[in-house]
């Protein structure tokens, strides 16, 4: 019903040639605008498997003085039609969903290490109507001084920031498109690192799942949007 576009997790950990020579051996060409080309490397994208139709990429990079190394583990909607030869061969040099969680286990000491992550959803407002948004602006509204603008105000966004949360969510950002009449949600959470479950970070469909049941009422399917 909601639709989880994507989801990046990143963790930082103490810099080791091992490590990143371990990495560099399976690496794709890629190229980084910002970051010296030997102090990044980008591994994948692994193909979806049948437990996780989206496919997988990791960005990898060193400070200039080797100290620290940053992950970005990238899961998102695999594109339409085959994949080119080089994503196939891609794949296979990595081993695939499980030779890349493998791998990851490997850049902590500890089991499941700490990750923040990035999250994104969209929620099409035919199906789902979101408790908080939209919202027209009215005279006595503590938001009434925007009227002096421009009239027929309408509130098409907002954010939350947690100081606690039991989820782990730090963050909650809701937008309105009504040119397309889609919510776009992005969320920020900390979670571990979960590479045991047959879905790529499984914790981040749990809170998309959470905010669309606590923020929006589904419709249901087949609904005209209503506003």
């Amino acid at each position: 019903m909601s639709e989880l576009l994507s989801v990046t997790a990143m963790w930082t950990t103490d810099h080791a040639q091992e490590l990143w020579d371990r990495f560099s051996a399976i690496r794709s060409e890629a190229q980084f605008v910002h970051i010296p080309q030997e102090d990044a490397l980008y591994v994948g994208p692994v193909l979806p498997s049948e437990s996780d139709r989206r496919i997988a990429e990791l960005i990898i990079a060193r400070d200039r003085e080797h100290k620290s190394i940053n992950w970005a583990l990238v899961i998102r909607e695999a594109p339409s039609g085959e994949p080119p030869k080089e994503v196939i061969e891609g794949d296979a040099r990595v081993g695939g969903r499980q030779g890349l969680a493998s791998l990851l286990r490997t850049t902590n000491e500890k089991e499941g290490a700490d990750v923040s992550l990035r999250i994104s959803l969209h929620l099409e407002a035919s199906q789902w109507a979101c408790k908080l948004l939209p919202r027209v602006v009215e005279q006595g509204a503590s938001d009434a001084d925007v009227l002096g603008i421009g009239s027929e105000a309408k509130l098409e966004q907002v954010g939350y920031r947690f100081a606690t949360s039991h989820d782990g969510i730090e963050e909650i950002l809701i937008v309105y498109l009504h040119k397309t009449e889609v919510y776009s949600v992005r969320a920020v959470a900390n979670a571990r690192l979960d590479l045991e479950n047959g879905m790529w970070l499984p914790r981040a469909s749990e809170i998309g799942s959470m905010i669309s049941e606590k923020l929006f009422v589904y419709k249901g399917a087949g609904h005209g949007t209503e506003r």
